[in-house]
């Protein structure tokens, strides 16, 4: 298994999926949060988000019901631009509050650094077990490193057949920054240690999985 020591401080940024921060209901559909989101599209007009549920003060990050867009604070901008973090832009966003009153100072976090989508072949396989039975999953998230464009904040490529990933990356600079300013709301997890279900590639992905996927999960079960 090929683990290169950059995936050691190389980071996805998730929802930590939390119930009582601010999350907002936004106005625009799945296909332009995702075109916004990978800096592939401008809106037009601000994107409207409202409040949907959890605490009437935003954070620093704000999720949303849909899972996308990212809408972040000027604090968090402020520091972006201080530090000359690189493969970032905002879009405008209108986010309102529980009573209905406009929140000043919140933006759309639009990713324009690239890398290949993952090769799953590097990847190690794991069973872990869950109600149900054991289910495998891929650990280590690694793509070619010859693919990443070197930016501070990086999202996959489509893969040969066009799928395109909402996965957020970024690099350790960005975390230390983030931790330093103790940015909020945020799950930030290790792409070398990063673990994914194998059934999210079941449906309409199966052209990713590694050639020898079934044997080396036939061989962790005969093993157990």
């Amino acid at each position: 298994m090929l683990r290169p020591s950059i995936f050691d401080d190389l980071y996805e940024i998730g929802d930590p999926v939390a119930n009582r921060p601010f999350r907002a209901s936004v106005s625009c559909g799945i296909a332009d949060a995702v075109a916004f989101s990978r800096a592939e599209a401008s809106p037009a007009n601000a994107v409207k988000a409202e409040w949907g549920m959890g605490s009437s003060v935003p954070s620093d990050v704000v999720w949303t019901l849909l899972g996308l867009p990212l809408i972040v604070s000027s604090r968090f901008v402020d520091l972006f631009e201080t530090a000359q973090f690189t493969g970032w832009a905002t879009y405008p966003v209108r986010l309102v509050a529980k009573d209905g009153a406009e929140i000043p100072g919140f933006h759309g976090l639009a990713i324009s650094g690239r890398c290949d989508p993952p090769d799953l072949s590097r990847s190690e396989v794991v069973l872990r077990q869950y109600p149900g039975g054991l289910f495998p999953m891929f650990r280590g998230r690694f793509f070619d490193p010859a693919s990443w464009d070197g930016t501070d904040v990086f999202m996959e490529r489509p893969d040969d057949r066009g799928n395109k990933s909402v996965n957020r990356y970024v690099t350790g600079r960005v975390l230390r920054a983030l931790r330093r300013s103790r940015i909020s709301n945020l799950r930030l997890e290790r792409l070398s240690q990063l673990e994914i279900s194998a059934a999210n590639y079941e449906s309409g992905l199966r052209h990713r999985l590694p050639h020898d996927f079934d044997a080396r999960v036939a061989a962790l079960r005969a093993g157990k």
